[in-house]
């Protein structure tokens, strides 16, 4: 696995929280709480089709990285597992944004990870997150290696994600740069357009190295 990149361990997750409060502000999730995050990011951590990854150097963590090997199952085994834990962590932000909040969770309930029909074999990258003070470092290079080895380790033969269309060059670019390809754009029910964009992986225990 990539050097300064690791599994996360428990004690890992209130920085896992941490750099994604930093990360994404104003988000929906972080609107959530710490509380929800921390439920969420244990899910993928204790999953056994769970992937959670951190960049640390000796002082800090500097980013980390979710996702899942079987997106078609982790998140019905998260509501169920999990459900009630989430759903009571984001019981505050419901009650002061209801009309926000609640739409969007029971949209959540039915998330399955909008893997496409067209890769039966595919790990999903739902998450990465980098310290602001870090970057540009390379950390999130870094961390998507590690990711994309653990998801060849496990048999799989693509990883997929999605992101925002609109106002999201940055990131895109970022995508793009460490091997990523569009592959098409979707429309969820609340109007967000987002893209999906995959990378091709090397057959497990193959040399090869990805261009």
């Amino acid at each position: 696995m990539t050097k300064g990149v690791r599994p996360a361990r428990p004690a890992d997750l209130v920085n896992v929280v941490a750099v994604h409060e930093a990360a994404f502000p104003g988000f929906f999730l972080t609107t959530l709480g710490r509380g929800f995050l921390q439920a969420l990011y244990t899910g993928f951590s204790q999953a056994a089709d769970g992937l959670l990854l951190v960049a640390c150097d000796d002082e800090r963590l500097l980013g980390f990285v979710a996702g899942t090997t079987a997106p078609e199952h982790f998140y019905r085994r998260l509501l169920l597992s999990r459900g009630i834990v989430l759903a009571g962590r984001a019981t505050g932000a419901a009650l002061r944004r209801p009309t926000r909040v609640i739409p969007r969770l029971a949209r959540a309930l039915i998330y399955r990870g909008e893997k496409p029909a067209d890769l039966p074999n595919a790990a999903l990258l739902a998450s990465i997150g980098v310290d602001p003070a870090s970057g540009g470092s390379g950390v999130g290079g870094a961390l998507v290696e590690a990711f994309c080895q653990a998801a060849t380790a496990a048999g799989r033969e693509q990883v997929y994600l999605t992101t925002d269309r609109d106002d999201n060059e940055r990131v895109q670019k970022f995508y793009a740069r460490v091997g990523f390809t569009l592959i098409d754009s979707i429309t969820r029910a609340d109007g967000r357009a987002m893209q999906r964009y995959v990378r091709r992986l090397p057959a497990s225990g193959s040399s090869a190295r990805h261009e």
